[in-house]
This record gives structure tokens, C-alpha cells and sequence, in this order.
């Protein structure tokens, strides 16, 4: 229900800025390879652990953390040059 009914303790500039966040990030997950932007949302939004992940791509866990590696590194960079 939270996400239709907006809390009001939350003021209009959070919403506004938590909904821009999350369009900026949105782009830039688009902007990865594939592999990487799997390995991220699985790894960092769903927390599924690194070897699971492995054997759900049918990848060896030091690949998994080297795409990982990677997709954190280009989005730091970039969340750095928007200011975030």
C-alpha cells in the first residue's frame, strides 16, 4: 500500500529526489553489458550470495566478482560525475 498512498511524513522534495535517483540509476543500469547488469540487480537488489549467482549463470564465481568489480566501479564513476 506504501507505494500507492505516499507517506506523509515524506515531503515532496524527497519523493522528488528519491524518484529522480532512481531514473539516474535506471539509465545507467541500461548502460551495462548485459552480464553485468544481471549480476548487479541479483547481487545488489534481490542479495542473492555470489556463488548462487554463479551457478545461476552457469559462470564461474570469479567472473561473477570481476563483473561485479566492474558494474560498481562504472557506477561510482558516473553517480560521481552527476554529484551523487
Amino acid at each position: 500500500m506504501e507505494d500507492v498512498v505516499p507517506d506523509a511524513a515524506i515531503s515532496p522534495d524527497a519523493v522528488a529526489a528519491r524518484n529522480e535517483l532512481h531514473e539516474i540509476v535506471g539509465k545507467l543500469l541500461s548502460q551495462l553489458p548485459n552480464q553485468w547488469r544481471r549480476t548487479v540487480l541479483l547481487a545488489r537488489v534481490d542479495d542473492v550470495p555470489v556463488n548462487n549467482i554463479a551457478r545461476l549463470l552457469n559462470t564461474p564465481e570469479g567472473e561473477v566478482r570481476s563483473w561485479l568489480d566492474h558494474a560498481d566501479a562504472f557506477l561510482k564513476a558516473r553517480l560521481e560525475e552527476v554529484g551523487l
